[in-house]
């Protein structure tokens, strides 16, 4: 009896796990982050940010960690503010001297020789770019290094740097807002565009590597016991990722940012494919409102042959009802209808 029990819970096993494949028992995409993150030996940070849902996940985002190069991104942030202001501008020049000598490590500027003049413009790209230590620094020494102190202030952070040291310990919050500034004012004016082409041909990515099907912003910093990225992944659904890891292996650094970089876009992917239906209606409803406001802005404006076309439901009435039914044509014929919008309104007998 036992035996032929047995059988038949097997069987039953088998069938349920016929019906019910595996995908009941996959692993979501948060649940693999938060095991790569729990397997990292060392502290680590990790924010992943979009402009529709803020931040959707979030491990550590207030721990502090040595910024190494990445806080040339938030710097640049900086120098774009005082350009605006009309403080220096992009073609104010430096000179390369031995003064400079010594401020190597990343970077080309250290390899060229003295007397060499670069302008502002060419030392915001070299700083992003190729993460260029002497531009960075020469930056910091021209644009002033408390008055970025300041800025560090009004974002709600008490990060610094010194005429001392040009380098600090930041957070993956902090460093999310200075990606957010870059990617906000990127077409804003020359200093932004400057500095958006530098961060999407940055020399050194690992998240580039791992999703080379999309064009990504980066900023990578790299010194002994840090490796760090923060991104602009501009997916279907654009994304800021922030990594940040701490420890002197740096195969365990790069595997910590390829695994993260994985599944964080299928996280996203995952996120909005629950979200998607939900935030198309959203921008429907403000593009209607939207095309709303400009019709009772410009009805005093229209001829009567034009208030009987915009009136489309006949109601005397020219309301976002309107617009509903004039954007369902547009939806209808971007999905390759082919009536035309006298047929279309005419078959749901508005006309």
């Amino acid at each position: 009896m036992k035996k032929t029990t047995s059988i038949f819970l097997s069987l039953i096993l088998c069938i349920f796990t016929l019906i019910c494949p595996l995908r009941a028992f996959a692993i979501d995409s948060q649940t693999k982050l938060d095991n790569i993150i729990k397997a990292y030996p060392e502290e680590c940070s990790v924010i992943i940010y979009t402009e529709d849902d803020g931040t959707i996940y979030s491990h550590n985002a207030d721990s502090r960690l040595y910024s190494a190069s990445v806080i040339k991104l938030s710097y640049a942030v900086y120098v774009c503010k005082q350009i605006e202001q009309g403080i220096y501008s992009l073609d104010d020049t430096m000179i390369y001297t031995v003064d400079w000598d010594g401020e190597g490590g990343s970077g080309i500027i250290q390899y060229e020789p003295y007397g060499t003049s670069y302008t502002v413009r060419e030392l915001l790209d070299y700083s992003l770019r190729y993460s260029d230590n002497v531009a960075y620094f020469m930056l910091t020494y021209l644009f002033d290094r408390n008055g970025f102190n300041e800025m560090v202030r009004e974002w709600g952070s008490d990060f610094s740097i010194s005429y001392d040291s040009a380098f600090t310990d930041i957070d993956a919050e902090f460093m999310k807002k200075s990606m957010l500034e870059m990617y906000t004012h990127r077409n804003d004016a020359e200093c932004w565009e400057v500095c958006w082409e530098a961060l999407m041909n940055s020399d050194t990515s690992l998240v580039r590597n791992m999703l080379s099907n999309y064009d990504i912003a980066v900023k990578y910093g790299s010194m002994d016991g840090v490796y760090h990225e923060v991104c602009y992944v501009d997916s279907d659904t654009p994304y800021i990722l922030v990594i940040l890891s701490s420890m002197y292996d740096p195969g365990e650094n790069g595997r910590l940012i390829r695994n993260i970089a994985l599944y964080a876009d299928d996280f996203v992917k995952e996120h909005y494919a629950d979200r998607k239906k939900e935030l198309d209606s959203s921008r429907l409803k403000n593009t209607i409102n939207e095309y709303v406001g400009f019709l009772s802005d410009g009805l005093s404006n229209m001829n009567n042959e034009q208030k009987r076309k915009a009136d489309v439901n006949g109601d005397g009435v020219i309301n976002s009802d309107d617009v509903n039914l004039i954007l369902s044509y547009y939806s209808y014929v971007s999905s390759g209808g082919t009536l035309s919008q006298k047929e279309f309104f005419a078959s749901y007998q508005l006309i």
